[in-house]
């Protein structure tokens, strides 16, 4: 994701993140958006009731 979008995307800011899995995983993948410049508003994920 990172290489094959990510770095190529020219406007971070319209990236919708959506994604689901155990905690650790679910807060590694949220700060991966916000490094990427994708605002909190745009990143939601499930935390499969963790």
């Amino acid at each position: 994701m990172i290489d094959n979008y990510l770095n190529h995307h020219e406007a971070p800011e319209d990236i919708e993140l959506y994604f689901c899995g155990p905690p650790l995983m679910n807060k590694a993948v949220q700060k991966m958006g916000e490094d990427f410049g994708i605002p909190d508003e745009h990143i939601r994920f499930d935390d499969f009731g963790g």
